[in-house]
């Protein structure tokens, strides 16, 4: 608890003798006497830090073990197993996880199973768009909103956090419109008030979601607004390339020059190279890992579960016949 603690604070030369202490009393004593669920759980919390395949190796495979008579402590083990491989990026192993949990309906109280299955929506969100499955992630993200203002107030940072990813998967699936009330309703949260990281991350998709629209007069107000909270350290560092974009549509608008067309085209370009190599979406695919003929079973399986959950049926169905036929085989 101690370490998470300490990754929570950001402490991570802390957190990492905290679980290099932890680490050692397992291997010591504690092994045979620590829960499944608690394994998870450090393994979670310790995989954000740096050399952290050790603690990972030691704590995996009681972690992996399944209970049979303990729905809740199965569905925390489920979530903090999803956690590890999302970070891992093994992303339909961590979606496969999550499914399972938020499928166990246990006797914990409502309001807490509801909580629950938020963070993992939360989580599966992530997945999916890593797994460029945009329309499933708006989806969950539906079903996060739901659990969420169950149980929290509109003003908590949970909603802040929410209706910046909302919008930005807005963004990337084409729907800008929808995508501006979300990322002014993340920045009047108060809990944020005056994270100025924060706030730069959220003006800067907000600046671009006007400029799709065609609302240059607010891309413009917003521009004006972001410039205090600009960082070199993440996205707002494209917001100062946003103010010659805006004033180039302006100047079509106003002219109808054609002269104007191919410098807005240039601008254009310009901003989108910069944006591409300020983001890197890693994404998989089972070509680039997988041979057909000489994958295994479970390898087939995986690869059903990956186009299965980017609802690509055929290749889904293609790939689970596939196992299936390679275990008759074995049989």
């Amino acid at each position: 608890m101690l370490g998470a603690s300490y990754v929570a604070m950001k402490e991570n030369e802390l957190a990492s003798e905290s679980y290099r202490n932890v680490l050692q009393s397992f291997e010591l004593s504690m092994k045979e006497f620590t829960s499944p669920w608690l394994a998870a759980f450090m393994a979670s919390s310790h995989i954000t830090l740096h050399h952290s395949n050790q603690t990972i190796d030691t704590l995996e495979p009681l972690m992996n073990k399944e209970y049979s008579d303990n729905d809740v402590y199965e569905k925390m083990r489920l979530l903090h197993v999803g956690h590890v491989c999302l970070e891992r990026q093994k992303f339909v192993d961590a979606l496969n996880h999550w499914d399972e949990a938020v499928e166990i309906a246990s006797y914990m109280p409502t309001s807490l199973m509801k909580i629950l299955n938020g963070v993992m929506y939360m989580q599966m969100t992530v997945a999916y768009f890593r797994l460029n499955s945009i329309s499933n992630a708006l989806s969950i993200m539906e079903s996060t909103k739901q659990c969420l203002e169950s149980n929290y107030p509109s003003t908590h940072r949970l909603f802040a956090i929410f209706d910046f990813t909302c919008a930005y998967y807005l963004i990337q699936n084409g729907r800008p419109s929808q995508a501006i009330p979300c990322l002014k309703k993340a920045l009047e949260n108060p809990s944020f008030s005056n994270d100025k990281d924060f706030l730069s991350i959220v003006y800067t998709p907000l600046v671009m979601g006007y400029i799709y629209i065609g609302d240059l007069n607010c891309a413009e107000e917003y521009y004006y607004e972001a410039i205090p909270y600009i960082s070199l350290n993440n996205l707002s560092s494209l917001i100062p390339h946003l103010l010659d974009l805006i004033l180039d549509l302006k100047r079509i608008a106003l002219n109808g020059n054609p002269n104007y067309t191919s410098q807005y085209i240039r601008a254009a370009m310009l901003f989108s190279q910069r944006l591409l190599s300020a983001i890197v979406l890693n994404s998989i695919t089972p070509s680039e890992s997988i041979d057909e003929q000489t994958c295994t079973t479970d390898e087939l399986i995986v690869f059903a579960n990956y186009y299965r959950h980017r609802q690509d049926y055929v290749h889904a169905e293609k790939y689970y016949m596939m196992a299936l036929d390679k275990t008759t085989e074995i049989d």
